[in-house]
């Protein structure tokens, strides 16, 4: 493996609402980006380590313990509610390629408490195999999609997909969604914006694995899961 064609990019804007500061918040003890700085390191995937934010107190937090990190200040038409991980990613690619010369670039998002090097080894092992694709973490939905019901105007349940009520459940293709962990690929298809899920290829991960931490009932059960994890090793 070239380790020396990677980089690692984790994106942290200042401006989370419904958990305020909750990248720099404390999750069992530790500021909750240095999970995420963390896995990469003990991954030596890396030659390089890069935290984007818009905040300074997101910077100074994250290079207090980790001294190697390299630092980028995020512009702020970059850090608003609605914009997408691409355009963040080829900023900070375009930003530090005039620095040095690397190949491939993982995104790693800052809440990932969970997260380990052994899955980003395998995705990188996986991405040498298929190098013109994303590789993500996955999860199944314990239950099929395709029987999904909605509720109507009258409050009444009604099938989203009707040709599929009478299939067994055997017989429907089973569904994933993302896991909101990382996602790894080559620079260039990073800076072709792809969109991520039209272009990928996944990891499949437990759902006891991951959080997706939206609100403070997802933040204390990730802390329990947490601790959990660590005690048990499970």
């Amino acid at each position: 493996m070239n380790l020396m064609n990677n980089i690692a990019i984790i994106p942290a804007r200042g401006g989370s609402k419904r958990i305020p500061k909750k990248n720099i918040k404390i999750f069992n003890g530790n500021p909750m980006i240095e999970y995420a700085i963390q896995a990469a390191q003990n991954s030596k995937l890396f030659k390089k380590i890069i935290v984007s934010s818009d905040d300074e107190a997101i910077l100074k937090i994250s290079s207090k313990k980790f001294k190697s990190l390299e630092l980028h200040k995020r512009d702020s038409v970059l850090a608003d509610d609605l914009t997408p991980t691409i355009p963040v990613i080829k900023n900070v690619i375009e930003w530090y390629e005039k620095k040095c010369e690397f190949e491939n670039v993982c995104c790693i998002y800052p809440c990932v408490p969970m997260l380990t090097k052994d899955l980003l080894i395998k995705a990188y092992k996986l991405l040498e195999k298929n190098d013109d694709n994303y590789i993500l973490p996955i999860s199944e939905y314990t239950s099929s999609i395709h029987r999904a019901l909605k509720l109507n105007d009258n409050s009444m349940l009604e099938p989203i997909f009707p040709e599929n009520q009478s299939m067994r459940t055997q017989d429907i293709n089973k569904s994933y969604y993302d896991a909101g962990q990382f996602y790894f690929g080559k620079k260039d298809l990073w800076k072709s914006e792809i969109p991520l899920h039209s272009r990928s290829k996944g990891i499949i991960v437990k759902s006891y694995d991951f959080v997706d931490i939206d609100d403070m009932n997802d933040w204390n059960f990730a802390e329990i899961l947490h601790k959990i994890k660590n005690e048990n090793r499970i």
